[in-house]
């Protein structure tokens, strides 16, 4: 299931900025060749994945 409030914040703050932090690592965000969308590649994972590492300890 998505996390609708952290895409929510990621959106915002891709909207007022060139880059956007996600998981701690800065992702460029980047215009579409029209200039009128902005883009950001990156891949969610779920804090229950087995692939995703637990810090939390």
């Amino acid at each position: 299931m998505l996390d609708t409030a952290l895409l929510a914040s990621i959106a915002q703050r891709m909207m007022s900025g060139n880059t956007v932090d996600v998981n701690g690592k800065p992702m460029p965000a980047r215009r579409t060749s029209r200039h009128q969308l902005r883009t950001l590649a990156f891949t969610p994972q779920s804090p229950h994945s087995p692939c995703s590492p637990d810090f939390s300890s």
